[in-house]
């Protein structure tokens, strides 16, 4: 009687432990996802910071400098952190856009100059110089240009704050 009674206490006890785990994966996926959810909030408000510079930068390139090249690796990484942080947390990053859910215009408006700065200096230099990895996140970044600009032309611009579709 004490070995049925020493089994079912642990059988109890076994279960009762293992309950919490659950729980505690839920948490830490909830945790996960705000922390994701902040990276592309952070990622977004820089791009947004940057926007005058991109500007700049895009209607003074003529040739290749280092300082270009390093803005454009840099330019490159910025957006694919950002895909990143929406794909580890499985949210359509293409949605969001249309949406303008968790991305508004302004950082749409920035992602778009970034993109319009990339291609033209990517015209400029030797791309076959560049790691390939670099080459496939530019191409990835450039092929949601057109849901930028699509996003942006329906966008109300009464303060003329958006600024990609001034850049030719």
């Amino acid at each position: 009687m004490k070995r049925i009674y020493f089994f079912c206490l642990t059988y109890i006890l076994l279960g009762c432990s293992h309950a919490n785990d659950t729980n505690n994966k839920e948490q830490s996926e909830k945790l996960i996802g705000e922390a994701l959810k902040s990276k592309a909030l952070t990622i977004g408000d820089d791009i947004i910071k940057s926007k005058r510079l991109y500007i700049a930068a895009y209607n003074n390139i003529d040739q290749q400098s280092i300082v270009n090249d390093e803005l454009f690796i840099y330019s490159v990484n910025k957006t694919d952190s950002l895909f990143g942080s929406y794909e580890m947390n499985n949210i359509a990053f293409e949605a969001n856009i249309k949406s303008n859910k968790e991305i508004d215009v302004d950082v749409i408006d920035g992602l778009c100059v970034m993109n319009k700065y990339m291609l033209k200096y990517s015209k400029i230099i030797d791309m076959k110089k560049f790691p390939e990895s670099l080459q496939v996140d530019l191409n990835k970044a450039m092929s949601f240009q057109p849901t930028y600009l699509n996003t942006l032309n329906q966008s109300k611009d009464y303060l003329g704050q958006i600024k990609c579709l001034q850049l030719k």
